[in-house]
């Protein structure tokens, strides 16, 4: 709630889903409409990284993310992470610079979301092996 009320004062917010009432269907629908789309992690844990960053992308927004992705997947030329910057005050400082500056919101907007495929070597094996104890 913190960063909304900061993002607030640079510009208008609008909020999305069940914490604010204001629940959709279809959420990629309307997100295709903004710049930006925010995608706060629920956990800040060393890995966790769900499909949130990789949602807002794909709509053709800018993630403004919240996550620690020690795995390396996510470029951080292309999302907008909290975690990179000092502060909220600094964080909300550069969505505006990119917000008023086509050249550097495009640097941004045109970078690859992945600097790495994904394994699912690990998940995999995690299954067979779950299924050899419990056939």
């Amino acid at each position: 709630m913190h960063a909304i009320e900061v993002l607030n004062q640079i510009g208008r917010i609008d909020i999305f889903g069940a914490a604010s009432r204001n629940q959709i269907k279809t959420p990629y629908k309307l997100s295709n409409k903004y710049k930006f789309v925010m995608c706060f992690e629920n956990d800040i844990y060393p890995g966790y990284v769900t499909e949130k960053p990789f949602e807002a992308y794909l709509t053709g927004a800018i993630p403004l993310y919240y996550g620690f992705d020690s795995s390396g997947y996510l470029n951080s030329k292309s999302i907008v992470n909290l975690l990179d910057f000092k502060n909220m005050n600094e964080w909300a400082n550069y969505i505006d610079e990119l917000n008023n500056s086509n050249k550097m919101f495009k640097e941004v907007y045109e970078q690859p979301i992945l600097l790495k495929k994904p394994s699912l070597n690990k998940t995999l094996n995690l299954i067979r092996n779950i299924l050899e104890i419990y056939p």
